[in-house]
């Protein structure tokens, strides 16, 4: 059963370029806040924190991207994976991104649309920590979290984001 919640708004699936990558220096930059009104306890206090250098893409990884991965054996492959990713794949069964199943050879998601073919081009979601990190080991890069556990990188100017 797949209900829909709210019909999808029809749009063209744009071609995606080849990934380049971004390098940014290190630094040292300040994180968390100061601010009680609006905050979470474990964003506090700001705090000095040190980047080391690394490389970023400049767009998100792909649907068609991510299923190429499954299609290498992403998801029964345990030296992709670390030891508490790969005890949930096999605690859990999991072989895709949460959402997604596949039907005759074809990858579909669950939406707020009801089920949907995947697109391709789309930026790969609802997939964890630990499944976000296989993939970077497959493709040979590194997935990183910050000192909070609570974003890929530090990132410069986030206010630009918003």
């Amino acid at each position: 059963m797949f209900p829909v919640y709210q019909r999808s708004k029809t749009y063209e699936n744009a071609g995606v370029s080849a990934a380049e990558w971004i390098d940014v220096e290190e630094e040292l930059v300040t994180i968390g806040t100061n601010e009680v009104n609006f905050s979470f306890d474990n964003e506090r206090p700001a705090h000095k924190h040190y980047l080391y250098s690394y490389s970023i893409a400049d767009r998100p990884v792909t649907n068609k991207e991510y299923i190429e991965f499954i299609n290498d054996g992403g998801y029964e492959t345990p030296s992709f994976w670390l030891a508490e990713g790969w005890e949930a794949v096999q605690k859990n069964n999991w072989n895709a991104p949460l959402y997604w199943e596949k039907h005759d050879g074809t990858w579909y998601q669950f939406t707020l649309s009801g089920l949907k073919e995947v697109r391709g081009n789309d930026p790969v979601t609802h997939v964890s920590y630990f499944e976000a990190d296989a993939f970077a080991r497959w493709a040979g890069s590194v997935c990183q979290v910050n000192k909070n556990g609570n974003g890929l990188f530090g990132m410069k100017n986030q206010m630009d984001n918003f």
